[in-house]
């Protein structure tokens, strides 16, 4: 067997001479070369004159500003990376930084006229001065959903088990986003409450139950009091922290400032939802279980 063995395909040299050495920055006033418009790329006249080179750059900045202004409205649209469901809109809008001359100190005024030299802390003022006269500057306006609503996506679940409350959860929440640290968490204690109220009157139905204990005893003894007749409140799995849990929100109402209050927010908000899947878990459990015990007991022997 034979094989027509053909050379191995060797591209064509460039010559790369032409070519910028890769350390050469374009940009630099000493070099005649520039990337994009045309009368960037013979440069020669003005670089042997500073005032028209400088000129020259103000005039291609404003040229970038005025282009980027011709769209002054600027919208973003997508879908939550977690939901997909869940589609958000943001918009913003590009404005020109507003420099107030007649609020400048009055020498930074004759520096930026020019009327005296700059000391080392004027130059670097007049440099920031001069480099923010070609910025613009990019500014959220609004979001669909707000800020308030997008930390309700996902609560609905909680309605049926919060009944009436539920007004006062999602109140809390949208504060918190708004900003308010205390006042969210006075809602998220009435919750508590209300819950911890929801268990004590089961708690009366039950024999051997003491009424007069409960109401002697302080909450931190009310939660271990209903837990002890198979009550819900903290789930297990934050036993850890049951004595400290109640003592601490009303803390964080009373005394903390509104800063520790919104940080702590997430926290508190994390202990009553994990209070409330508890609660949902352990009905549907029930429901299932009653269901499963109704269909075994319509077999006939």
């Amino acid at each position: 067997m034979t094989f027509n063995l053909k050379p191995a395909y060797k591209p064509k040299q460039e010559d790369k001479s032409k070519y910028l050495p890769s350390e050469t920055n374009v940009f630099e006033k000493q070099h005649k070369y520039c990337l994009g418009r045309n009368e960037l790329g013979i440069v020669d006249n003005l670089l042997k004159n500073k005032e028209n080179w400088d000129e020259f750059c103000k005039e291609r900045a404003d040229d970038c500003k005025n282009t980027i202004r011709a769209t002054r409205d600027l919208r973003k649209e997508g879908n939550c990376s977690l939901d997909y469901s869940h589609r958000y809109i943001l918009d913003f809008i590009i404005l020109e930084p507003e420099i107030a001359y007649n609020d400048l100190p009055d020498n930074i005024k004759k520096v930026v006229c020019g009327e005296t030299e700059k000391d080392e802390g004027e130059l670097e003022f007049v440099n920031a001065y001069n480099k923010l006269m070609h910025c613009l500057i990019i500014r959220k306006i609004g979001q669909f959903p707000s800020q308030a609503e997008s930390q309700l996506l996902g609560t609905s679940k909680y309605r049926k088990i919060l009944g009436d409350k539920y007004k006062d959860y999602t109140l809390g929440i949208q504060l918190n986003a708004s900003g308010v640290g205390a006042g969210a968490l006075v809602y998220l204690r009435r919750i508590f409450e209300g819950l911890l109220e929801e268990s004590h009157q089961r708690c009366v139905e039950l024999e051997n139950w003491d009424e007069k204990i409960y109401k002697d005893s302080h909450v931190e003894e009310k939660i271990k009091l209903v837990e002890d007749r198979n009550e819900i409140l903290i789930p297990q799995e934050l036993q850890a922290i049951r004595k400290k849990f109640y003592g601490a929100l009303s803390k964080g109402i009373h005394q903390l400032s509104e800063n520790e209050c919104k940080e702590l927010f997430p926290a508190f908000r994390y202990v009553i939802e994990s209070v409330l899947d508890a609660r949902m878990a352990k009905i549907e459990h029930d429901k299932k279980r009653n269901e499963m015990i109704k269909v075994i007991n319509s077999i006939k022997s």
